[in-house]
């Protein structure tokens, strides 16, 4: 059961995007299944930002998000055949966005969209890096913490609360007892305050 975290909260909802953009460039934008659209896409250090059908859409990035490349099964539209097509998922909001990359070059299309998903996790990445403090991931128990005696690895992680609500947190992995491994969540490093714990069992799914 997990209890309000007592660290570190931010909000998950959207956040102004800060500067100026750190590329733009013109993508096709997919709204439907039977809709491909010309947008200019601008990336920012924390988010994205492109105007489709006169609506303007501002997206402010999290931990939560995953770029990756995609492909449709064949068949699904023939007006997709020479996009090459990456998606931004918005885990939290269970939202997704698909963007293409056209040119007659296949070969300059992929290596696009290869440079576009790689441009997006790096911004990702650094706004998922600028939530921690300074730590290093240890194995070893806590001196004063009795209940790191189990303790296989532990480290900061980053939370999902809601919808709105991320929080980071001290996270430890603990070795099996009695056929249940289990994860506990502290407050800090210091490992005093227990904020949630989580059970392991041999039947537990643990997928990306």
């Amino acid at each position: 059961a997990m209890s309000p975290p007592g660290g570190l909260s931010f909000s998950t909802l959207q956040q102004p995007l800060r500067g100026t953009p750190i590329r733009e460039g013109n993508l096709w934008y997919l709204s439907a299944e039977d809709q491909v659209d010309a947008v200019h896409f601008s990336l920012y250090v924390n988010g994205f930002f492109f105007r489709h059908e006169g609506v303007e859409v501002s997206i402010s990035l999290s931990p939560f998000v995953l770029v990756r490349n995609c492909k449709f099964q064949s068949g699904y539209n023939a007006t997709l055949t020479d996009v090459k097509i990456f998606k931004i998922s918005l885990f939290a909001h269970s939202a997704c966005y698909y963007f293409g990359v056209r040119s007659e070059d296949e070969r300059w299309a992929e290596e696009e969209r290869s440079r576009w998903v790689l441009d997006v996790s790096r911004a990702i990445r650094l706004v998922t890096q600028s939530l921690f403090p300074p730590f290093r991931i240890t194995c070893e128990p806590l001196q004063g913490a009795p209940q790191t005696r189990r303790r296989l690895m532990a480290g900061y992680v980053v939370y999902h609360e809601d919808v709105s609500t991320a929080s980071v947190v001290y996270f430890e992995l603990q070795a099996h007892e009695k056929g249940m491994a289990k994860m506990l969540l502290y407050e800090n490093s210091k490992c005093q305050v227990v904020v949630g714990e989580i059970p392991l069992h041999e039947s537990a799914m643990c997928s990306e």
